[in-house]
């Protein structure tokens, strides 16, 4: 019987074609989603199963394991490599230049795609390389200049999406706004927006009106720290390098706009277009770039 060495989990076609190459190109293996007749995916809270697939085994081997995002059984996956002390690739969307809808991104031609070592973002700097700087250059010539454009005064709120909340043990988004709201009474009196995931309203309109942004983990963060709002967010958020504290909320705030490029930077580097994931690019670099770091 040949060893698992690392081992990937479908779920849907539009994301099995992103992560099935990253297996294939670390001579992993594959375990294809068995989907009902008709149906190319199962409903996003649903489990999948998976065909080959025998977990006594994988609790044996331990092979590294690859998902996509925390939808359709994924997330159990990722609970049981944290359990068992399990490597895993985390794949999501982009940091910068975000596929909508899995097409290709407007600006750099590519649909890119973020990628993280035992966590779901990468929450704290790593450190590049010549070889890093050369292949993030199809991304810095496209990218705007950091801006100081902080003028609005509303506490902005990126709250979790109830299955965020379900992957991090958040008991209720109505408990985590409730919780929140505690931290804010004792350091500001300023009026609190929420800023839900399905709304239509353009981000830039929300962060015009923005003194400050709060979220648990989401990329309305990146959007902020690059117009000069600060951020505050969880340990798990890619935030985490350049947030500030909820006692800082009413002081004056400058940027360090050096430790925000390093930050961009390293972001950056750690995303990647579908022909480096293909032929190994992207894991070679991921195992350089983030092995060894702990991002507790």
């Amino acid at each position: 019987m040949i060893p698992w060495n690392l081992v990937g989990f479908g779920t849907r076609k539009v994301t099995d074609e992103v992560i099935q190459p990253f297996v294939s190109a670390a001579s992993g293996t594959w375990f294809r989603p068995i989907h009902q007749d008709g149906l190319s995916a199962v409903d996003k809270f649903e489990q999948t199963r998976w065909a080959g697939y025998n977990h006594n085994r994988w609790l044996e081997e331990k092979p590294p394991s690859v998902v996509f995002g925390i939808l359709r059984g994924t997330e159990k996956v990722l609970w049981k490599c944290k359990e068992f002390g399990v490597d895993f690739y985390y794949f999501d969307h982009a940091y910068f230049f975000k596929a909508h809808a899995h097409k290709p991104n407007e600006q750099i031609g590519h649909r890119a795609y973020r990628i993280t070592l035992n966590g779901e973002n990468l929450n704290y700097i790593t450190e590049l390389e010549q070889e890093d700087y050369d292949r993030i250059q199809k991304y810095k010539i496209k990218m705007p200049e950091i801006t100081n454009n902080r003028k609005g005064q509303k506490i902005l709120v990126a709250p979790p999406t109830d299955a965020v909340c379900r992957y991090y043990g958040i008991h209720s988004l109505k408990q985590w706004k409730l919780q929140l709201g505690d931290k804010l009474k004792n350091h500001t009196d300023r009026e609190v927006v929420f800023r839900e995931k399905d709304t239509d309203k353009p981000l830039q309109q929300d962060l015009d009106d923005a003194h400050v942004v709060i979220t648990l983990q989401s990329a309305v963060g990146i959007q902020a720290q690059v117009r000069g709002i600060p951020v505050i967010c969880d340990k798990v958020s890619m935030c985490r390098p350049i947030s500030i504290d909820y006692k800082d909320i009413e002081n004056e705030y400058v940027r360090d706009d050096e430790l925000t490029n390093k930050w961009i930077d390293s972001l950056l580097a750690n995303q990647f277009i579908e022909e480096e994931i293909r032929n190994g690019t992207a894991k070679r670099t991921i195992d350089r770039l983030q092995n060894g770091n702990n991002n507790s």
